[in-house]
């Protein structure tokens, strides 16, 4: 996602109309493990742990120096963990 994110910007309407279906399978697919009252809830988690994750490995491959990548790196996983919040128990106990 985080390479091909930038790509789909640049093409028009089928192929943003192909990411976002694709995207929102995903989505899904994550929000579906996460605890919570509301499927509306989960799905901002979810969007809010895929955008840190993206914008995040993009920023971290910028990097010149592997300290700054590896603070980075360590920072969206933390970031990442906190917007998932808590995940449903039946999750849980398969890993």
């Amino acid at each position: 996602m985080a390479t091909l994110t930038p790509e789909v910007v640049r093409f028009g309407a089928k192929v943003h109309s192909a990411f976002e279906k694709k995207m929102n399978k995903i989505a899904n697919l994550i929000a579906s493990g996460l605890a919570s009252s509301s499927e509306e809830e989960r799905r901002t988690r979810t969007w809010s742990m895929l955008g840190v994750l993206i914008g995040g490995i993009n920023m971290a491959r910028a990097m010149k120096s592997t300290k700054a990548s590896e603070e980075i790196a360590e920072a969206i996983k933390m970031s990442a963990i906190k917007a998932a919040g808590r995940i449903r128990a039946t999750v849980a106990n398969k890993s």
